[in-house]
């Protein structure tokens, strides 16, 4: 009874919450969400948040808001500009938890004393974050290392709000428009999914040696080892690495390294994630990449990564490059088979729209891509096209990567430095294709598919004999569908009464007949003249007359 309770004072509070801060372009939900703010007990009228007062707010809500801010604070296709500003500030130092609650959590979660494990330990964090609280430490073998502690209660506190979360989600996908274009209960799933991942250290300490090694081929990266030994789902010891946050950097040290070089790797680097290994770290802003003493760029906190299928690569590598080669039409047609088309779709307005995004794009020579991609998800919304979440992923990753390499590197050509890589990428994935073992996996695939084809036949035929076949055709404009059809129906009746004309003049030259012409059976050379005459006019019309259809 108390947990329900619980659970229902958590609703009314986060409702609370959605609803004043409804203008931020977030949660957007129209008069149709007021309802149930007022079966929450929120009086709809009572309140508005202002941006000043955002972040605080969210850092009184916990942890999973938190989280989320740091989401939105990149995605300026949802977000108002003066909360996008405020929602920056949640990239800083939460409140700190106190030490004895982390060396309770430290000796529980590893099982051994704390003086036993380590040789010393800073009782004073270097960061504490919405999920954990990171503290520099000493082994007992003098190994320098910094101990990543979660927050108490974190897991419960976060499952509760996206419980919450999700319901109000389905709620504004159901009754608002902005909801049931962008798809709100998705994008929060998706969102659930990260966090969950998050809250589970030894993947966090999993992932950090998997990026090491996809890493290995660009010396200007580092990521710090976990030491397993020392790991749990809640504690995550790693190696200490110093650095200084990039956009903290003195005018001296940005003379003293090469700024150009640290900012092609980072690009680069990232765009080997997205398009061939499909492991992406979606969180590179300026408190996850520091510049250590060695000039090199240290990615830090591999707890949120994301991944992403072969076939979804090869689609988003297309549109990628469709958009850097200012291709608008073919960028437009690969977001459209991307995305889920809803009732409202208008397959003119959304291809028209994305192809003077690209076009503006291309005109400027500091246009981002990142920002790019998230007026295309906008604009398709609006068109009555949901967006894919890799679409959204891709846009974010490469907003924060192009902030940061421009910090790096404020003189460098970005979309040069990308298109280059990503010519790089289409070769490997070609010379991929030929590799013995790729080719065999296509025959095994259309060795299965050829060994299927008399059995879906099969299907087929019998669904046809018991009447359960159904055709289904949407005919956007029925009319020009049948003008169509009588088109190709006068185009085929005249091809058949050409071939005729040709088979009977054919015949006709077998019989003798004193009317000649040019030495030829007259009625022969009539048909033949009749049928390359009406040949003719079919040709022009199929080359002039359809040329835009």
């Amino acid at each position: 009874m108390g947990n329900t309770s619980g659970q229902v004072g958590r609703f009314v509070e986060i409702a609370r919450f959605v609803w004043k801060y409804r203008n931020t372009g977030i949660f957007a939900m129209g008069d149709s969400i007021s309802p149930v703010m007022r079966d929450a007990g929120v009086d709809p009228d009572a309140m508005e948040g202002r941006p000043e007062e955002f972040v605080a707010d969210l850092q009184i809500m916990g942890p999973a808001f938190i989280k989320m801010g740091q989401s939105l604070s990149t995605r300026p296709d949802l977000v108002a500009p003066e909360y996008l500003e405020a929602l920056r500030q949640l990239q800083d130092d939460c409140v700190t938890v106190d030490f004895e609650q982390i060396r309770e959590i430290v000796e529980q979660e590893l099982g051994v004393r704390f003086s036993s494990a380590f040789e010393t330990f800073d009782e004073h964090p270097l960061a504490s974050a919405s999920i954990g609280q990171v503290h520099r430490a000493t082994l007992r073998s003098g190994r320098e290392v910094v101990v990543k502690v979660q927050r108490p209660d974190v897991r419960q506190q976060v499952e509760l709000d996206m419980s919450t979360m999700a319901q109000i989600a389905s709620t504004a996908d159901e009754y608002s428009e902005t909801g049931k274009h962008f798809g709100f209960g998705q994008w929060l799933a998706q969102f659930r999914r990260s966090l969950t991942r998050e809250l589970d250290y030894q993947l966090e300490a999993e992932n950090l040696e998997n990026m090491a090694e996809l890493l290995e081929k660009y010396p200007e990266l580092v990521v710090p080892a976990p030491v397993w030994d020392y790991t749990s789902s809640r504690v995550l010891v790693m190696d200490y690495i110093a650095g200084v946050r990039v956009t903290d950097r003195s005018g001296m040290r940005q003379l003293e390294e090469d700024g150009d070089q640290l900012g092609t790797a980072l690009v680069r680097s990232y765009l080997d994630q997205l398009f061939i290994h499909g492991f992406v770290h979606v969180d590179p802003h300026p408190g996850n990449i520091l510049i250590t003493e060695d000039a090199r760029l240290a990615v830090l906190d591999l707890g949120m990564i994301t991944h992403i299928s072969p076939r979804m690569r090869r689609k988003m590598l297309g549109l990628v490059m469709a958009i850097v080669e200012g291709r608008g039409d073919e960028a437009a047609d690969r977001v459209i088979s991307m995305g889920e088309m809803l009732p409202d779709f208008d397959r003119a307005t959304v291809i028209r729209a994305i192809s003077q995004l690209v076009s503006e794009y291309s005109s400027r020579n500091e246009a981002s891509e990142g920002m790019l991609l998230f007026q295309m998800t906008r604009v398709a919304a609006d068109g009555g096209l949901r967006p894919p979440p890799e679409v959204v992923l891709l846009g974010k990753t490469l907003f924060n990567l192009e902030t940061l390499a421009r910090e790096l590197s404020p003189g460098a050509d970005l979309r040069d430095v990308m298109h280059q890589h990503l010519v790089s990428i289409v070769q490997h994935r070609v010379f991929q294709a030929m590799k013995p073992s790729s080719v065999m996996t296509d025959l095994l695939e259309a060795n299965d598919s050829m060994r299927e084809f008399p059995r879906q036949v099969g299907q087929i035929v019998s669904m046809l004999a018991e009447n359960r076949l159904r055709i289904e055709v949407d005919a956007i404009d029925e009319n020009r569908f049948a003008a169509n059809m009588q088109k190709i129906a006068n185009r085929v009746t005249v091809g058949l009464i050409v071939a005729a004309l040709i088979v009977g003049a054919a015949m006709l030259m077998n019989i003798e007949t004193e009317a000649k012409l040019w030495g030829y059976p007259a009625f022969a050379m009539v048909f033949f003249l009749l049928a390359g005459a009406l040949g003719l006019g079919l040709v022009v019309a199929a080359i002039w007359k359809d040329r835009g259809v």
